[in-house]
């Protein structure tokens, strides 16, 4: 595909599409539409895949999640669709509206944000605006990432992310004891390892001495490399250095619309129809895995947060 359909919500430059490839050197006319191909017919080849017809825009933006690596997207797919059947939990057709927005309002709004920075990366927002009633509104909230990561694969076509937590309003303290580190290191494995989620920077806004405990908690769960992308601001206004003032909300800064906002239209858009059918048919991109070699699986998969094969925690 050599155009990006045009989305209700998230924007592009004119030149996304050939930077993003340009990065990954897959720029040259014909070389994705090639790779896209090589997918697919690797995707046919797999009996333990239960489904093997993707858009083709699902699966590029697959490849340019592993960097234009056709070996990794592999990789990847397969265990994106493993961790929907090792994961259910975290994987339904739900009503947004209903099932998951009622139980964040008043506690937590996120957002992907609609404008790209100028290196066309997309930064994702999290506030938090109170207390969370107990560790369940943690599920609540990885469940509505993941419904919007999904309706990215679909739509956005963006190489990297800077993540944004504004934690300057809440008891941290509070927030911190109801973390589930093993519920953390789930989501972190599917973003990272399952969606091929490319982080630039993960920064949060807080005063709060107990900041350091929250930093130590994430650095158990992330790679290093991803763990020494953390930054702590102790005002919004020192973002503005980083990213466009243009992208931000007024929250941080900025001349976007208010979180409020953002998280109300992004609960809009997650629960039209058309996504909750698209949902429903991309759930359904489990695994077999009796058709799957054993040692297969625990080369890959052993250990891996959730299996409970190999597993140890600290």
């Amino acid at each position: 595909m050599d155009f990006i359909p045009k989305d209700r919500f998230l924007e592009l430059h004119p030149d996304t599409l050939y930077q993003v490839r340009k990065e990954i050197n897959m720029e040259r006319p014909g070389e994705m539409k090639r790779a896209v191909n090589l997918l697919k017919e690797w995707l046919l080849k797999q009996p333990h895949l239960i489904k093997k017809d993707f858009p083709d825009f699902y699966l590029e933006t697959t490849i340019v999640g592993t960097k234009g690596s056709v070996e990794r997207a592999k990789k990847q797919f397969d265990k994106v669709c493993t961790m929907r059947s090792l994961m259910p939990q975290f994987f339904d057709t739900y009503d947004v509206g209903k099932d998951l927005a009622p139980y964040l309002e008043n506690s937590i709004y996120l957002a992907m944000l609609p404008k790209l920075t100028k290196e066309h990366y997309r930064v994702f927002a999290t506030k938090i605006i109170d207390v969370f009633g107990d560790s369940a509104t943690y599920t609540k909230y990885f469940k509505f990432c993941i419904q919007m990561a999904e309706y990215a694969k679909n739509h956005d076509y963006v190489g990297s992310f800077r993540m944004v937590v504004d934690l300057s309003e809440c008891n941290l303290l509070d927030y911190i004891s109801k973390i589930n580190l093993l519920e953390i290191r789930q989501v972190m494995a599917l973003f990272m390892d399952g969606y091929g989620m490319k982080i630039k920077g993960i920064h949060f806004i807080s005063q709060s001495r107990a900041i350091d405990a929250l930093l130590t908690i994430f650095k158990q769960v992330l790679k290093p490399k991803i763990a020494g992308r953390m930054h702590v601001h102790k005002t919004s206004v020192e973002l503005l250095d980083i990213i466009d003032k243009d992208v931000l909300p007024v929250d941080f800064g900025g001349n976007e619309r208010s979180m409020k906002d953002l998280f109300e239209e992004w609960v809009e858009i997650l629960s039209t129809e058309e996504h909750k059918e698209y949902i429903k048919h991309i759930n359904s991109a489990g695994t077999d895995e009796s058709l799957r070699a054993e040692n297969k699986f625990n080369e890959e998969y052993a250990g891996m947060p959730g299996t409970f094969r190999l597993l140890t925690v600290d």
